[in-house]
Protein backbone atom coordinates (compact mmCIF):
# COMPACT_ATOMS: atom_id res chain seq x y z
CA UNK A 1 0.00 0.00 0.00
CA UNK A 2 2.75 2.49 0.95
CA UNK A 3 4.66 2.00 -2.27
CA UNK A 4 1.42 2.51 -4.22
CA UNK A 5 0.82 5.83 -2.46
CA UNK A 6 4.43 6.89 -2.99
CA UNK A 7 4.15 6.01 -6.67
CA UNK A 8 0.96 8.08 -6.93
CA UNK A 9 2.75 10.98 -5.31
CA UNK A 10 5.56 10.66 -7.74
CA UNK A 11 3.13 11.01 -10.63
CA UNK A 12 1.54 14.17 -9.23
CA UNK A 13 3.72 16.53 -11.24
CA UNK A 14 6.90 16.90 -9.16
CA UNK A 15 10.00 18.00 -11.06
CA UNK A 16 12.77 15.52 -11.80
CA UNK A 17 16.25 16.13 -10.49
CA UNK A 18 19.44 14.17 -9.77
CA UNK A 19 19.44 13.61 -6.02
CA UNK A 20 22.55 13.14 -3.94
CA UNK A 21 20.61 10.98 -1.47
CA UNK A 22 18.47 8.25 -3.03
CA UNK A 23 16.24 5.53 -1.66
CA UNK A 24 14.19 2.55 -2.74
CA UNK A 25 12.18 2.09 0.47
CA UNK A 26 10.93 4.17 3.38
CA UNK A 27 13.17 2.27 5.77
CA UNK A 28 16.17 3.92 4.15
CA UNK A 29 14.86 7.38 5.01
CA UNK A 30 16.11 7.90 8.55
CA UNK A 31 17.94 11.05 9.54
CA UNK A 32 18.68 12.39 13.01
CA UNK A 33 16.47 9.59 14.39
CA UNK A 34 13.54 10.83 12.27
CA UNK A 35 11.78 8.52 9.81
CA UNK A 36 10.94 9.79 6.38
CA UNK A 37 9.15 8.83 3.22
CA UNK A 38 10.77 7.55 0.02
CA UNK A 39 9.30 9.31 -2.99
CA UNK A 40 10.02 7.74 -6.39
CA UNK A 41 10.12 9.60 -9.71
CA UNK A 42 8.82 7.39 -12.54
CA UNK A 43 10.20 4.42 -10.58
CA UNK A 44 13.14 3.66 -8.27
CA UNK A 45 15.30 5.09 -6.99
CA UNK A 46 13.44 7.77 -5.06
CA UNK A 47 14.28 10.69 -2.78
CA UNK A 48 13.73 10.92 0.95
CA UNK A 49 11.45 13.55 2.40
CA UNK A 50 11.13 14.39 6.09
CA UNK A 51 8.57 16.00 8.35
CA UNK A 52 8.72 19.83 8.24
CA UNK A 53 6.57 22.40 10.01
CA UNK A 54 7.54 24.88 7.26
CA UNK A 55 5.45 22.99 4.69
CA UNK A 56 1.70 22.96 4.32
CA UNK A 57 2.06 19.34 3.26
CA UNK A 58 4.10 18.61 6.38
CA UNK A 59 7.03 17.17 4.38
CA UNK A 60 10.16 18.64 2.74
CA UNK A 61 12.76 17.00 0.50
CA UNK A 62 15.95 15.97 2.19
CA UNK A 63 18.45 18.80 2.61
CA UNK A 64 21.07 16.84 0.61
CA UNK A 65 18.78 16.09 -2.33
CA UNK A 66 20.28 18.34 -4.96
CA UNK A 67 18.61 21.40 -6.44
CA UNK A 68 15.23 20.55 -4.86
CA UNK A 69 16.72 20.21 -1.39
CA UNK A 70 14.45 21.58 1.33
CA UNK A 71 11.49 22.28 -0.98
CA UNK A 72 8.07 21.18 0.21
CA UNK A 73 6.58 17.97 -1.13
CA UNK A 74 3.41 18.53 -3.18
CA UNK A 75 0.70 16.03 -2.32
CA UNK A 76 -2.05 15.57 -4.92
CA UNK A 77 -5.48 16.84 -3.93
CA UNK A 78 -7.49 14.20 -2.12
CA UNK A 79 -4.51 12.32 -0.65
CA UNK A 80 -5.64 10.45 2.45
CA UNK A 81 -2.87 11.27 4.93
CA UNK A 82 -4.11 8.62 7.31
CA UNK A 83 -2.73 6.08 4.81
CA UNK A 84 0.77 7.48 5.41
CA UNK A 85 1.67 6.42 8.96
CA UNK A 86 5.20 7.71 8.68
CA UNK A 87 3.84 11.23 8.20
CA UNK A 88 4.17 12.32 11.80
CA UNK A 89 2.13 15.52 11.34
CA UNK A 90 -0.83 13.81 9.67
CA UNK A 91 -2.96 14.13 12.81
CA UNK A 92 -2.58 17.92 12.69
CA UNK A 93 -4.51 18.17 9.44
CA UNK A 94 -8.30 18.07 9.41
CA UNK A 95 -8.43 17.98 5.62
CA UNK A 96 -6.04 17.22 2.76
CA UNK A 97 -3.63 20.14 2.32
CA UNK A 98 -3.44 22.40 -0.69
CA UNK A 99 -0.34 22.63 -2.82
CA UNK A 100 2.67 23.50 -0.73
CA UNK A 101 3.76 27.10 -0.40
CA UNK A 102 6.96 27.89 -2.30
CA UNK A 103 9.99 28.95 -0.32
CA UNK A 104 10.27 32.67 0.23
CA UNK A 105 13.42 34.74 -0.16
CA UNK A 106 12.03 38.22 0.59
CA UNK A 107 9.05 39.69 2.45
CA UNK A 108 7.59 40.60 -0.93
CA UNK A 109 7.20 36.84 -1.57
CA UNK A 110 4.78 36.65 1.37
CA UNK A 111 1.62 38.10 -0.11
CA UNK A 112 -0.29 34.95 -1.09
CA UNK A 113 -2.37 37.07 -3.40
CA UNK A 114 -3.26 39.54 -0.66
CA UNK A 115 -2.18 43.09 0.03
CA UNK A 116 -0.95 45.13 2.97
CA UNK A 117 -1.47 44.96 5.86
CA UNK A 118 -1.94 41.20 5.47
CA UNK A 119 1.45 40.59 3.85
CA UNK A 120 3.85 38.39 5.80
CA UNK A 121 7.47 38.37 6.89
CA UNK A 122 9.90 35.92 5.29
CA UNK A 123 12.09 33.75 7.51
CA UNK A 124 14.97 33.27 5.12
CA UNK A 125 16.45 30.47 7.22
CA UNK A 126 13.40 28.24 6.79
CA UNK A 127 11.99 29.79 3.61
CA UNK A 128 8.61 30.20 5.28
CA UNK A 129 6.30 33.19 5.70
CA UNK A 130 4.76 34.39 8.93
CA UNK A 131 1.47 36.29 8.50
CA UNK A 132 -0.46 38.61 10.85
CA UNK A 133 -3.48 37.07 12.50
CA UNK A 134 -7.17 38.02 12.32
CA UNK A 135 -6.82 40.87 14.79
CA UNK A 136 -5.46 43.02 11.93
CA UNK A 137 -8.15 45.02 10.09
CA UNK A 138 -7.60 45.13 6.32
CA UNK A 139 -10.34 47.40 5.06
CA UNK A 140 -13.62 47.22 6.99
CA UNK A 141 -16.45 49.54 6.01
CA UNK A 142 -19.78 50.43 7.58
CA UNK A 143 -22.64 51.99 5.62
CA UNK A 144 -26.41 52.08 6.05
CA UNK A 145 -26.20 50.00 9.19
CA UNK A 146 -24.26 47.13 7.61
CA UNK A 147 -20.69 46.47 8.69
CA UNK A 148 -18.44 44.71 6.21
CA UNK A 149 -15.75 43.42 8.52
CA UNK A 150 -12.44 42.55 6.84
CA UNK A 151 -9.51 41.01 8.71
CA UNK A 152 -6.35 39.17 7.72
CA UNK A 153 -6.91 35.43 7.43
CA UNK A 154 -3.45 34.41 8.66
CA UNK A 155 -2.34 33.44 5.16
CA UNK A 156 -1.82 36.81 3.52
CA UNK A 157 -5.36 37.56 2.34
CA UNK A 158 -8.44 39.35 3.69
CA UNK A 159 -11.40 37.41 5.03
CA UNK A 160 -14.76 39.19 4.85
CA UNK A 161 -17.86 38.91 7.00
CA UNK A 162 -20.93 41.15 7.19
CA UNK A 163 -22.64 42.28 10.38
CA UNK A 164 -25.99 44.07 10.54
CA UNK A 165 -25.74 46.83 13.13
CA UNK A 166 -29.41 46.40 14.02
CA UNK A 167 -30.57 49.02 16.50
CA UNK A 168 -27.14 50.57 16.62
CA UNK A 169 -25.09 52.50 14.11
CA UNK A 170 -21.97 52.66 12.01
CA UNK A 171 -18.97 54.37 13.52
CA UNK A 172 -17.86 56.54 10.61
CA UNK A 173 -14.29 56.64 11.91
CA UNK A 174 -13.66 53.01 12.91
CA UNK A 175 -15.99 51.53 10.23
CA UNK A 176 -17.61 49.17 12.72
CA UNK A 177 -20.97 48.98 14.45
CA UNK A 178 -21.15 51.10 17.57
CA UNK A 179 -22.37 49.62 20.83
CA UNK A 180 -24.69 52.61 21.23
CA UNK A 181 -25.30 56.12 19.93
CA UNK A 182 -24.21 58.54 22.59
CA UNK A 183 -25.50 61.82 21.20
CA UNK A 184 -27.76 63.37 18.61
CA UNK A 185 -24.89 64.00 16.19
CA UNK A 186 -24.20 60.27 15.79
CA UNK A 187 -24.65 58.90 12.28
CA UNK A 188 -27.66 56.67 12.76
CA UNK A 189 -28.12 55.60 9.15
CA UNK A 190 -31.58 57.10 8.52
CA UNK A 191 -32.63 56.77 12.15
CA UNK A 192 -32.40 58.98 15.24
CA UNK A 193 -30.33 58.52 18.36
CA UNK A 194 -32.86 58.07 21.19
CA UNK A 195 -31.82 56.86 24.65
CA UNK A 196 -28.52 55.61 23.20
CA UNK A 197 -30.30 53.50 20.58
CA UNK A 198 -30.76 54.30 16.92
CA UNK A 199 -34.51 54.35 16.40
CA UNK A 200 -36.13 54.54 12.98
CA UNK A 201 -38.42 57.46 12.19
CA UNK A 202 -42.09 56.72 13.00
CA UNK A 203 -44.48 55.63 10.27
CA UNK A 204 -45.54 58.49 7.95
CA UNK A 205 -42.55 60.60 8.92
CA UNK A 206 -39.49 61.37 6.78
CA UNK A 207 -35.84 61.27 7.85
CA UNK A 208 -33.95 64.49 7.08
CA UNK A 209 -30.17 64.16 7.56
CA UNK A 210 -27.91 66.66 9.25
CA UNK A 211 -25.96 68.95 6.97
CA UNK A 212 -25.64 72.36 5.35
CA UNK A 213 -28.28 74.15 3.29
CA UNK A 214 -29.19 77.62 2.00
CA UNK A 215 -31.91 79.47 3.90
CA UNK A 216 -33.63 82.77 3.09
CA UNK A 217 -33.82 84.96 0.03
CA UNK A 218 -32.11 88.16 -1.03
CA UNK A 219 -35.16 90.34 -1.81
CA UNK A 220 -37.58 92.06 0.63
CA UNK A 221 -39.73 91.25 2.51
CA UNK A 222 -37.57 88.18 3.06
CA UNK A 223 -34.23 87.87 4.79
CA UNK A 224 -30.75 87.77 3.34
CA UNK A 225 -29.42 84.43 2.20
CA UNK A 226 -27.69 82.55 4.99
CA UNK A 227 -25.79 79.26 5.13
CA UNK A 228 -27.25 77.09 7.86
CA UNK A 229 -25.71 74.00 9.42
CA UNK A 230 -28.02 71.55 11.15
CA UNK A 231 -25.86 69.28 13.31
CA UNK A 232 -28.61 66.81 14.13
CA UNK A 233 -30.84 64.80 11.79
CA UNK A 234 -34.56 64.90 12.44
CA UNK A 235 -37.83 63.27 11.46
CA UNK A 236 -40.71 65.36 10.15
CA UNK A 237 -44.29 64.39 9.34
CA UNK A 238 -44.74 63.50 5.67
CA UNK A 239 -48.30 64.83 5.84
CA UNK A 240 -50.04 67.57 7.76
CA UNK A 241 -51.89 66.41 10.88
CA UNK A 242 -55.37 65.25 9.90
CA UNK A 243 -58.72 65.82 11.57
CA UNK A 244 -58.83 62.14 12.56
CA UNK A 245 -55.42 62.32 14.22
CA UNK A 246 -56.27 65.50 16.08
CA UNK A 247 -59.67 64.10 17.11
CA UNK A 248 -57.91 61.15 18.76
CA UNK A 249 -55.96 63.63 20.89
CA UNK A 250 -59.20 65.43 21.86
CA UNK A 251 -60.82 62.09 22.74
CA UNK A 252 -57.81 61.26 24.92
CA UNK A 253 -58.28 64.52 26.80
CA UNK A 254 -54.91 65.96 25.79
CA UNK A 255 -56.17 68.42 23.13
CA UNK A 256 -59.08 70.85 22.89
CA UNK A 257 -61.43 71.18 19.94
CA UNK A 258 -60.00 73.17 17.02
CA UNK A 259 -62.66 75.85 16.46
CA UNK A 260 -62.35 79.51 15.52
CA UNK A 261 -65.19 81.48 17.11
CA UNK A 262 -64.63 84.39 14.75
CA UNK A 263 -65.64 82.49 11.62
CA UNK A 264 -68.33 80.09 10.59
CA UNK A 265 -68.03 76.51 11.76
CA UNK A 266 -67.84 75.42 8.13
CA UNK A 267 -64.41 77.05 7.82
CA UNK A 268 -62.89 74.73 10.43
CA UNK A 269 -62.30 71.16 9.29
CA UNK A 270 -62.68 69.76 12.81
CA UNK A 271 -66.31 70.86 13.14
CA UNK A 272 -67.53 71.22 9.56
CA UNK A 273 -69.77 68.27 8.68
CA UNK A 274 -68.26 66.26 11.51
CA UNK A 275 -67.09 62.84 10.42
CA UNK A 276 -66.90 63.74 6.73
CA UNK A 277 -63.53 65.48 6.82
CA UNK A 278 -61.32 63.05 8.72
CA UNK A 279 -58.63 62.97 6.00
CA UNK A 280 -58.41 66.78 5.71
CA UNK A 281 -55.68 68.66 7.56
CA UNK A 282 -56.91 70.03 10.86
CA UNK A 283 -56.97 73.83 10.87
CA UNK A 284 -58.18 76.57 13.24
CA UNK A 285 -55.46 75.63 15.75
CA UNK A 286 -53.56 77.90 18.12
CA UNK A 287 -49.84 77.55 18.66
CA UNK A 288 -50.49 75.98 22.07
CA UNK A 289 -52.91 73.44 20.55
CA UNK A 290 -50.28 72.51 17.96
CA UNK A 291 -47.66 72.01 20.69
CA UNK A 292 -50.08 69.95 22.77
CA UNK A 293 -50.88 67.66 19.85
CA UNK A 294 -47.23 67.06 18.94
CA UNK A 295 -46.36 66.24 22.56
CA UNK A 296 -49.29 63.84 22.88
CA UNK A 297 -48.67 62.11 19.54
CA UNK A 298 -45.12 61.24 20.60
CA UNK A 299 -45.95 59.45 23.84
CA UNK A 300 -45.40 55.99 22.38
CA UNK A 301 -42.59 56.83 19.96
CA UNK A 302 -40.40 59.34 21.76
CA UNK A 303 -40.99 63.06 22.19
CA UNK A 304 -42.32 64.94 19.18
CA UNK A 305 -42.46 68.70 18.82
CA UNK A 306 -43.00 71.52 16.38
CA UNK A 307 -40.07 71.93 13.97
CA UNK A 308 -37.78 74.92 14.18
CA UNK A 309 -38.09 77.42 11.36
CA UNK A 310 -34.74 76.28 9.95
CA UNK A 311 -35.79 72.61 10.05
CA UNK A 312 -39.03 73.41 8.28
CA UNK A 313 -37.21 75.24 5.48
CA UNK A 314 -34.63 72.47 5.13
CA UNK A 315 -37.41 69.88 4.77
CA UNK A 316 -39.27 72.03 2.22
CA UNK A 317 -36.29 73.31 0.25
CA UNK A 318 -33.74 70.52 0.13
CA UNK A 319 -30.11 71.23 -0.66
CA UNK A 320 -30.50 73.01 -4.00
CA UNK A 321 -32.03 76.29 -2.70
CA UNK A 322 -35.15 75.73 -4.81
CA UNK A 323 -37.88 78.36 -4.94
CA UNK A 324 -40.84 76.02 -4.39
CA UNK A 325 -40.95 72.56 -2.78
CA UNK A 326 -41.36 70.97 -6.22
CA UNK A 327 -38.80 73.14 -8.04
CA UNK A 328 -38.89 76.34 -10.09
CA UNK A 329 -42.31 76.08 -11.80
CA UNK A 330 -44.85 78.70 -10.71
CA UNK A 331 -47.48 77.37 -8.31
CA UNK A 332 -50.78 76.15 -9.70
CA UNK A 333 -53.47 73.71 -8.62
CA UNK A 334 -51.58 70.71 -9.97
CA UNK A 335 -48.89 71.28 -7.34
CA UNK A 336 -50.76 72.63 -4.33
CA UNK A 337 -54.14 73.56 -2.84
CA UNK A 338 -54.08 77.33 -3.38
CA UNK A 339 -56.32 80.24 -4.40
CA UNK A 340 -57.41 79.82 -8.03
CA UNK A 341 -59.05 82.58 -10.08
CA UNK A 342 -60.19 84.27 -6.90
CA UNK A 343 -61.64 81.06 -5.45
CA UNK A 344 -60.05 79.59 -2.31
CA UNK A 345 -58.75 76.05 -2.30
CA UNK A 346 -58.65 75.70 -6.10
CA UNK A 347 -62.38 76.43 -6.14
CA UNK A 348 -63.32 73.99 -3.35
CA UNK A 349 -66.25 74.54 -1.02
CA UNK A 350 -65.45 75.41 2.59
CA UNK A 351 -63.27 74.49 4.38
CA UNK A 352 -61.27 74.88 1.14
CA UNK A 353 -58.87 72.06 1.92
CA UNK A 354 -57.88 68.80 0.28
CA UNK A 355 -56.99 65.45 1.89
CA UNK A 356 -53.36 65.50 2.98
CA UNK A 357 -52.43 63.11 0.16
CA UNK A 358 -54.30 65.18 -2.44
CA UNK A 359 -51.28 66.65 -4.25
CA UNK A 360 -48.65 64.02 -3.55
CA UNK A 361 -46.22 63.34 -5.16
CA UNK A 362 -46.12 66.06 -7.85
CA UNK A 363 -46.01 68.85 -5.29
CA UNK A 364 -43.74 67.06 -2.83
CA UNK A 365 -40.52 68.55 -1.51
CA UNK A 366 -37.07 67.03 -2.28
CA UNK A 367 -37.46 64.91 0.86
CA UNK A 368 -40.81 63.56 -0.45
CA UNK A 369 -42.86 65.60 2.03
CA UNK A 370 -46.36 66.61 0.95
CA UNK A 371 -48.15 69.98 1.09
CA UNK A 372 -45.29 72.16 2.22
CA UNK A 373 -46.96 74.79 0.08
CA UNK A 374 -50.73 75.38 0.20
CA UNK A 375 -53.55 73.56 2.00
CA UNK A 376 -52.71 74.96 5.47
CA UNK A 377 -49.83 77.03 6.77
CA UNK A 378 -47.96 75.26 9.55
CA UNK A 379 -46.84 76.48 12.95
CA UNK A 380 -43.12 76.31 13.77
CA UNK A 381 -41.54 76.60 17.19
CA UNK A 382 -39.74 79.95 16.65
CA UNK A 383 -41.05 83.33 17.63
CA UNK A 384 -41.19 85.56 14.57
CA UNK A 385 -38.39 88.09 14.16
CA UNK A 386 -38.73 90.74 11.47
CA UNK A 387 -35.31 89.98 10.01
CA UNK A 388 -34.24 86.41 10.68
CA UNK A 389 -30.60 87.07 9.86
CA UNK A 390 -30.37 90.52 11.42
CA UNK A 391 -32.48 89.76 14.47
CA UNK A 392 -29.78 87.94 16.37
CA UNK A 393 -30.58 84.49 14.96
CA UNK A 394 -28.23 84.17 11.98
CA UNK A 395 -25.61 86.34 10.33
CA UNK A 396 -24.06 84.99 7.15
CA UNK A 397 -23.63 81.51 8.55
CA UNK A 398 -25.13 79.88 11.61
CA UNK A 399 -25.52 76.53 13.30
CA UNK A 400 -28.80 75.05 14.57
CA UNK A 401 -30.57 78.43 14.56
CA UNK A 402 -33.77 79.05 16.51
CA UNK A 403 -35.37 82.40 17.28
CA UNK A 404 -35.83 82.93 21.02
CA UNK A 405 -39.28 82.12 22.41
CA UNK A 406 -40.77 84.76 24.65
CA UNK A 407 -44.14 84.98 26.34
CA UNK A 408 -46.77 86.68 24.17
CA UNK A 409 -44.68 86.66 20.99
CA UNK A 410 -46.07 86.15 17.51
CA UNK A 411 -44.95 82.82 16.09
CA UNK A 412 -43.78 82.00 12.60
CA UNK A 413 -46.00 80.02 10.26
CA UNK A 414 -44.68 78.59 7.02
CA UNK A 415 -46.07 77.30 3.73
CA UNK A 416 -49.05 79.60 2.98
CA UNK A 417 -52.56 78.18 2.63
CA UNK A 418 -55.54 77.43 0.41
CA UNK A 419 -56.78 80.95 1.16
CA UNK A 420 -53.67 82.68 -0.24
CA UNK A 421 -53.34 84.13 -3.71
CA UNK A 422 -50.51 83.30 -6.10
CA UNK A 423 -48.45 86.44 -5.67
CA UNK A 424 -44.68 86.16 -5.22
CA UNK A 425 -43.23 85.25 -2.82
CA UNK A 426 -46.33 83.35 -1.59
CA UNK A 427 -45.79 79.56 -1.48
CA UNK A 428 -42.01 79.94 -1.83
CA UNK A 429 -39.93 77.78 0.49
CA UNK A 430 -38.37 80.87 2.06
CA UNK A 431 -41.69 82.74 2.61
CA UNK A 432 -42.18 83.68 6.26
CA UNK A 433 -45.30 84.84 8.06
CA UNK A 434 -46.25 85.75 11.62
CA UNK A 435 -49.41 84.93 13.56
CA UNK A 436 -50.42 85.69 17.11
CA UNK A 437 -50.02 82.64 19.34
CA UNK A 438 -53.65 83.09 20.42
CA UNK A 439 -55.12 83.08 16.93
CA UNK A 440 -56.78 79.94 15.59
CA UNK A 441 -57.29 80.69 11.92
CA UNK A 442 -58.68 78.53 9.13
CA UNK A 443 -55.39 79.00 7.27
CA UNK A 444 -53.16 77.42 9.98
CA UNK A 445 -52.57 73.75 10.82
CA UNK A 446 -49.92 71.41 12.24
CA UNK A 447 -46.89 69.40 11.14
CA UNK A 448 -44.75 67.75 13.83
CA UNK A 449 -41.05 66.89 14.00
CA UNK A 450 -38.94 64.59 16.15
Amino acid sequence: MRWLVVTLLALSGCHKFSPDFTCTADSQCVKNDASGLCIAFDGPPGVCAFSSSACVSGYAYDSSAGEEAGLCVEFPAGTDLSMLPDLSLAADFAAPPDAAMPRCEHDTDCTNGGTAPCGGVCNTATGSCTYPGPEIDCGSTCMIGLETHMVCDGAGSCATTSVNCGLYVCDSQAHHCRASCSDGATDCNTALCTSNLCVACPVDTVYVPAGVFTMGYSAPPNDAIVTVTLTKPFCVDKYEVTVAQYRACVTAGSCTAAVDGAVGASDCSFTAAAGANETLPVNCTTHAQAQAYCSWSGLTGGARRLPSEAEWERAARGLDARTYPWGAAAPDCSYAQIMNNGNPGCGSAAPYLTPVTGHSPKGDSPSAIANMAGNVSEWVNDCYVTNYTGGGVCAGTCTDPAAPTTAGCNYSARGNSALDVVVAPNFATYRRGQISALQDLPRVGIRCAK
